[in-house]
This record gives structure tokens, sequence and C-alpha cells, in this order.
């Protein structure tokens, strides 16, 4: 049934815009993308389920919470119903904790080589039903919050591969979760054992995949989409099952990177914002 979006209106169970000519803007895709960025901050899904989309995971710092599924498909709907308000609420409560102890410890001892920085990475993931047995995966990366932790990303200036090293770690650590990221109930509907993102992913690297992958972000969110879609095609995914909107992006490369402009993106940017016009240069 038809459900809106927050800020845009858009129905989120209208996905139509994946199939036209993902190779220009598309005005539908773009409010679509807008609304993913803006529930990958808050976590806010209840409007997303009941539009359909579920098995929804979220990435909140170094947690990984996942189990948040449509209610009717559910072999306990009441227990579903608890769970799908206590995952977002418990990562919305984790975001928003300054955290200072692991904060302290950062400004007295330096993590180890092999330990790196905290890892401060948000992202939600979920998946949608398509015509014809095919499926939509959204992926929302969101963009810097409001502790200082989360802000030492993004002055993590070197670029020993070529590219801004904040950015590209929060983009390895959500590859990392890509085994670890469950869609239960399509498994079941797709008579699986087992699925994960990575499996999709897998697929997605072959002709005639079921899966569709449609990424956003906003911010440093949407620097993180770059790099992540640039990676997956350099694994083989697919360009005709990846499709991603950025807005406000920073610039992730020291350097020109022929392959970021051939990339199945939209990036959207505002004239004003000094920050998407400077990046590492």
């Amino acid at each position: 049934m038809p459900s809106y979006g927050r800020f845009t209106q858009i129905d989120l169970n209208d996905l139509g815009f994946l199939q036209r000519d993902a190779a220009c803007p598309d005005r539908e895709a773009a409010r679509f993308g807008l609304e993913l960025s803006a529930v990958a901050y808050s976590f806010e899904v209840d409007r997303w389920l009941d539009a359909g989309w579920t098995d929804i995971s979220i990435q909140a710092d170094e947690k990984l919470m996942t189990g948040v599924a449509d209610p009717e498909e559910a072999e306990r709907p009441l227990y579903q119903r608890v769970v799908n308000e206590w995952i977002p609420f418990m990562a919305r409560r984790h975001i928003r904790s300054n955290r200072r102890l692991e904060q302290i410890k950062g400004r007295i001892w330096k993590p180890a080589e092999d330990e790196g920085d905290p890892q401060t990475g948000k992202a939600l993931t979920m998946i949608h039903p398509l015509p014809d047995g095919r499926w939509a995966v959204a992926i929302g990366f969101m963009g810097t919050g409001r502790r200082q932790m989360d802000w030492m990303r993004n002055f993590r200036f070197a670029h020993p591969q070529g590219f801004h090293e904040g950015f590209l770690e929060a983009s390895e650590q959500f590859e990392e979760n890509c085994g670890r990221i469950q869609f239960e109930q399509t498994a079941k509907a797709t008579g699986l054992m087992r699925l994960t993102l990575a499996d999709i992913l897998d697929e997605a690297s072959r002709p005639g995949s079921r899966f569709t992958v449609f990424a956003a972000g906003h911010s440093q969110g949407a620097a993180v989409l770059q790099l992540w879609m640039w990676r997956q095609l350099r694994r083989g995914v697919r360009a005709d099952n990846l499709l991603g909107y950025g807005f406000a992006p920073p610039s992730v490369a020291a350097a020109s990177v022929g392959e970021l402009g051939t990339l199945p993106l939209h990036l959207f940017s505002n004239s004003d914002d000094i920050v998407t016009r400077v990046g590492l240069y």
C-alpha cells in the first residue's frame, strides 16, 4: 500500500524509476535518494516497513543490528513489532551517545597500528520485491554526526592510496559487514537457506541478476557512497545492477581518477557549499 516519504512525499513503494535510463538524472530517483539519505540519519523505518521494505539492517559505529522485518510475514507478528521498535531505538541511542570514555582513551593512548581509530560508519540496508521475481536493495549512508569522534574521520586527509583515508576506511568498514547483513525473509521467499548482502553483490556481478542495488548518501555519506560504488565495480558488480544518488558530496580523490567519472552515480551539490568544492585539493 502507499506510504509516503517524510520529506519529499514520494511513494516509497513506487520503484518505477529503476526501469528508466539510469544514465540520466531522474527526478523521482533523486527524491527517493533524498528520503533514503534522511532515514540513514534517523533510522525511523516505520514508513518504509509500511511500504513493503523488509530485512532492515542498521550499522551504527562498530555495531551491526539486524532483524527489522515485515511483521505480517513473521512467524510471531507481535514479537516482530517489538523488535522493529527496539532496534532503531537502540541504534539512535548509540549514535547520539557522546561516548566520552572512548574519546578520552583515544587522546591518552594512541591506538596500535593494527587497531586503528574507532569505527564510526553508519548505514542502513533493506530490500523490496520488484515485479517478475526481482528485488531492489536500498543502502543509505549516513553523513557526519554531531559527536567529535564523527568529525575526526572527515579530517583524516592522508591519501596513501590516492583516496581520502577517512572516507576510504568507512567504505571498507561497510564492506566488512556485507557478509553479516542478512535478508532472512527474502531468503525464505526465494527458497534459500541464507542470503546476505555479499551474496547479493556476487549475483549482481552476473548477467540476469535478480537484484538491483540503489544506494544514496549525504555529505560524508555521499563520499562513502562514491568509494563503495567504485570498489564494487572493480570487484565485478555490473553497472546495470547498481545506481547511486549522492547529495553535498565532498571530494574523495587526491588526483583525477578516471573510473570515478564513469560510475552509475549522480551527485548533487550546492554551489555555495565550500566543502564540496575544496575537498582534498
